[in-house]
């Protein structure tokens, strides 16, 4: 009776060996189909710079427990002024990927040598020329860049 039914489908099928399981992911690369890429996620200006963190992870408030975050800080992205209060704060980026909002004091208490790191980056030297010195100055003036202030 199975011959009858092998007859009618074209032959016996082949057997094939048992052997290990493949996991999904394998048998998904096998078929040749590759893993969907993540969707660019861009900012109201329409750059593409915040896409590897979601919303969520960009600022938070996570803070080591340690005094000293000094081995903790990959660098301090940036330091603005709050144009309410004044108050500066730091936008730091931590070794485990995380990102925070401090205020200064917190900065200059938990890791002063990565702020002077950053200022150090930021920072140009001018030269002057010696014969436009007025008497008893300095050859090298130093200064943070200057930065036009934002129309409203």
């Amino acid at each position: 009776m199975l011959d009858k039914y092998f007859e009618k489908l074209g032959g016996r099928p082949q057997s094939t060996k048992l052997g290990k399981r493949k996991s999904s992911s394998q048998l998904k690369n096998a078929s040749g189909s590759q893993a969907p890429k993540k969707s660019k996620r861009t900012n109201s200006n329409g750059d593409e710079s915040m896409d590897e963190f979601p919303q969520e992870e960009r600022i938070g408030t996570w803070i080591p427990k340690k005094d000293s975050w000094e081995h903790d800080i990959k660098s301090i992205d940036t330091v603005e002024r709050d144009r309410d209060t004044g108050k500066l704060w730091a936008f730091l980026i931590f070794d485990n990927g995380k990102r925070s909002k401090v205020g200064m004091e917190m900065i200059y208490k938990h890791c002063p040598i990565a702020m002077l790191k950053f200022y150090e980056r930021h920072l140009s030297v001018i030269t002057i020329p010696r014969d436009l010195l007025q008497f008893g100055s300095t050859e090298s003036r130093f200064c943070l860049p200057q930065r036009t202030p934002k129309a409203l």
